[in-house]
């Protein structure tokens, strides 16, 4: 919400609690992903997380990375510093965003996985091992 964006940098306080709000709800993201999975589907749950996640960010990255417009006005001075257009940055926030960012949701779901499948052998053995 780009206009919402613009009102917080207006304010150091607003923009401080703007932050603080995306710290907060990434803790209880990565928390709901990563914390411990005592409940048998909870890691197919944390796996369909990731996958939302990505699929949701990567689309934001894409549409950075391909728009023709500028979305975060108050950004287009500060770009200049670094020898790009307000455009040109915006277009490289989107790519990293995309790329590299979807990248970490693939890494994570993928260690997510390996766990899940190794315990299914350990959960035989032990019923292998109670049954005799």
């Amino acid at each position: 919400m780009p206009a919402t964006f613009q009102y917080a940098l207006a304010s150091n306080g607003i923009h401080a609690l703007q932050h603080f709000c995306f710290l907060f709800s990434a803790l209880l993201f990565w928390w709901a992903v990563l914390g411990r999975h005592g409940v048998h589907n909870s890691r197919g749950a944390s796996i369909v997380y990731l996958f939302t996640t990505m699929m949701h960010t990567g689309a934001l990255g894409a549409l950075f990375t391909m728009s023709e417009a500028v979305w975060y006005p108050y950004y287009g001075s500060k770009a200049q510093a670094f020898g790009l257009t307000a455009l040109e940055d915006q277009q490289l926030g989107g790519l990293i965003m995309w790329i590299p960012g979807g990248l970490s949701y693939v890494a994570a779901g993928l260690v997510l996985c390996a766990r899940w499948l190794g315990q299914a052998p350990q959960r035989r053995a032990t019923a292998l091992g109670a049954q005799r």
